[in-house]
Formats: C-alpha cells, structure tokens, sequence
C-alpha cells in the first residue's frame, strides 16, 4: 500500500494492465455501472414471482422495489458524495459494491415483506456512493473535451444493466427461481471489487477539485444552487427519473399479466429494446456533446 495516498499499487503481472490508463479505469467503472443498475433494478424482473410465493399486495411490491430502495439512495447520496470529495474514491466505491452485491444475494434470503424491505433499503445504502463517486474519478482521469463522451460510456454500463442484465436475471430466475437469480445477480459483483481495488490507482485530483473539497458542505450547496441551469437540471431529472423509474419496475409485470408473456421472454424483449435504444442513445449523446462542445459550452 502507499501510504501517501491511500491506494494500493498493482505487483507483478497486474502492472501489465497499466492502471494508471484512463481507459482502463473507464471500462471498470462501466462493468460497476452495469452491477449498479443491475442490482437495483433485478427486482422488477421478479416481481410476479417473489409476490405470488410470498402473497404480497402491488403495494407491497411497490413499496419494496421502489421507496425501500429510494430512501436512502436519496438520502445518503450526498454525504456519500462529500466522502468522496475528500478521501479514497476507490476504496469507497469497492466498499459500496461489496455492500449493495452482498445485499441483493441476502435479499434472495427474505422471507416476508419486512426482511425483503430491510434487505432493500441496504442495496439502497450501498449504491447511493457509487456515482458520485464514479463521475468524480473520471472528472480527473479525463480532461473537459473527453469528458461528456467518457461518462456517456459509464452510463451505457448501466443501461446495458438494465437490459441485458435483466435479461439473464429473467432467465435465471426462470431456469431456478427467484431466490438463486438474486444470489448469483449479487455475488457476481465481488471478484469486480476485488479487481477495481487491487488493480486501480487513485487519480490525482485537480487543483480546483482540491479547492472546493476543503469547503464545508452547506458552502458548496449555496454554490451550486445560485446557479439557475444546476436548479433546472435537478428538478428536470428528478421529474423525468420519478416517471421513468416508475414505468420500468412495473414494465415486466404488465407484459407477464397483460399479455401472458414469461420471465424469460420478458427479459428478452428488455434486452433488445433496451441495448438498441438505450446504449446507442446513451453514447451517441456524449459523442454529440464531445462534438458540439467546442462551439458553444451550453
């Protein structure tokens, strides 16, 4: 370990991988980007299933695959972020992943509406650090005209999450129930941890990322939030993800009640529609704004 900052260095053959690349570092962040929207949305792929073996209610379910989950994603978000402002970004963001993998397997343990909440709520903690922490990494690995592009294929990551991880989980659930997609969703995110802590360095931050993380919290919140364009972003965001993340955890039950569909042929139809739209879009918008960037900065 190097003590002067915190991270671990790679030995032997592991120093072949050349750690200190950014592109490196990208395309681990974006395999954390898939478990991340992975784990978080695996349960509504399973909803009919998990509702009917434990005779749950829609309300129920929805309490279980969307509030449990929010609560503390949203609340814990920020001063996950602000850890990640000022100490080891790796060593958080390997911690969340052990956190939110282990608890999507432990959810695969749940035996009534209680437990599945807790165990939700604890996928939630883990994963509010991730993003934060990710999107400050490769705001130092990657200079302003490479960024917008950058973070498009960490979100790509995630998409593909969401649609051909759901595919499988569909599948797996399917083949062996519900209960072992969960643990295999969940226990395949630990060898990434192991992979990312060992084998990624810490980046150097930039002098201004240096300046503003010496600031207190209520100080950087007054100001960010004088800025009109980072207001209307949030409440943008935050209305376009209430409706789109609603949609989504109800999608696959509506198809398998409406029309008769299983949860393979399910996860199916997610997977193509998804990598189509989803990725293509994802990266195409970044690629536009690495484009277009030079000409006008809005």
């Amino acid at each position: 370990m190097n003590k002067q900052d915190n991270t671990f260095t790679p030995i032997g053959g592991l120093d072949r991988l050349r750690t200190g690349v950014p592109s490196y570092a990208l395309a681990l962040l974006t395999a954390v980007s898939f478990f991340n929207y992975l784990d978080r949305m695996v349960i509504a792929i399973l909803l009919e299933p998990i509702k009917q073996e434990l005779d749950l209610s829609d309300a129920q379910m929805g309490l279980i695959a969307g509030f449990a989950f929010a609560i503390l994603y949203a609340v814990l978000g920020l001063p996950l972020a602000r850890i990640a402002d000022r100490r080891s970004r790796i060593t958080l963001i390997s911690i969340c992943l052990v956190v939110w993998s282990t608890m999507t397997a432990v959810t695969g343990l749940a035996r009534n509406f209680f437990e599945l909440f807790a165990a939700r709520m604890a996928v939630g903690v883990g994963e509010a650090g991730c993003v934060p922490a990710a999107h400050s990494i490769l705001g130092d690995l990657f200079p302003r005209e490479r960024r917008a592009f950058a973070i498009s294929i960490f979100q790509a990551g995630g998409v593909l999450g969401q649609s051909v991880g759901l595919a499988l989980a569909g599948l797996a659930a399917q083949l062996w129930g519900w209960r072992v997609a969960l643990f295999i969703v969940g226990l395949l995110g630990i060898p990434l941890m192991l992979l990312i802590f060992f084998t990624v360095r810490e980046p150097v931050r930039s002098k201004e990322h240096a300046q503003a993380s010496a600031e207190s919290m209520m100080a950087t919140l007054k100001a960010l939030f004088v800025r009109p364009p980072l207001v209307h972003l949030v409440l943008g965001v935050a209305v376009a993800s209430f409706g789109s993340y609603g949609m989504i955890q109800w999608l696959p039950a509506f198809f398998i009640r409406t029309h008769g569909l299983s949860l393979a042929e399910v996860g199916l139809y997610i997977g193509i529609t998804g990598t189509i739209g989803g990725v293509v879009g994802t990266v195409f918008g970044g690629y536009a704004l690495t484009r277009l960037g030079p000409r006008d900065v809005r």
